[in-house]
């Protein structure tokens, strides 16, 4: 694993280019799109206490979204097959997701688009917590990874209105998405590149997984370091 950022800004869309798509003649008359709103980042540290304190049976939720970028969607719908473990290291595969539809989870099998359906190689330090918590629930296939307290499916709710309660206060408005787009942030700061981020979040287009790529601080000097490595 990099050596741990200490992410702490917030993020603006950025269009990864000299000029904004705005500027196009066609999309005049609708005037310059306002901009998001920023997007808040947690900590390596502010992931781990906050992991520590929430219920076993979900908390592990915490740090696959924040490592692995998962949108919640997908994490609600991972199982027990859904993770390969082998020398190489661990690997989940990403096939199915349970969107809210009319207020209820639908499994879909794929996500929300092509290239949501991926494999996301998982960090040694997650791979070892993911290997705990299989130990002590049922190894059947379709088992959930993460789940309430009867095994069932998580509801979003449910892990929002805890995962709320161990923010830091001065991150108490952070929305649950956000850890998705701080594992994109950590991965930008250990060197992946565009394409590389747009295949680990499952973006299907390039525009979306660039704005990372000038969020992660330090990553010039981390770049300059390892290139010193090399003498």
């Amino acid at each position: 694993m990099p050596p741990k950022p200490q992410v702490t800004t917030t993020i603006n869309p950025i269009y990864g280019c000299s000029t904004s798509p705005a500027e196009n003649p066609r999309f005049k008359r609708h005037g310059r799109r306002p901009p998001r709103r920023p997007i808040t980042l947690l900590t390596v540290s502010e992931i781990e206490s906050g992991t520590a304190k929430l219920p076993e049976y979900y908390a592990l939720g915490l740090p696959l979204m924040a490592w692995c970028s998962f949108r919640f969607a997908e994490l609600s719908e991972l199982r027990v097959k859904d993770i390969e473990d082998g020398p190489r290291g661990m690997v989940i595969h990403v096939r199915r997701s349970a969107p809210l539809v009319n207020g209820k989870p639908k499994v879909k099998d794929g996500v929300k688009s092509d290239a949501g359906v991926r494999d996301v190689w998982v960090p040694s330090p997650l791979a070892e917590q993911i290997r705990n918590r299989l130990k002590v629930i049922d190894n059947s296939p379709n088992t959930f990874v993460v789940s309430n307290h009867r095994g069932d499916r998580l509801p979003r709710s449910t892990f929002t209105k805890q995962f709320k309660k161990v923010l830091p206060p001065a991150k108490a408005e952070m929305h649950v998405h956000a850890l998705r787009h701080t594992g994109a942030v950590f991965a930008a700061w250990a060197g992946a590149t565009t394409a590389e981020l747009q295949e680990r979040l499952g973006h299907a287009t390039m525009e979306m997984a660039a704005l990372y790529q000038h969020v992660a601080e330090g990553r010039q000097q981390a770049i300059a370091e390892r290139m010193s490595d090399l003498h």
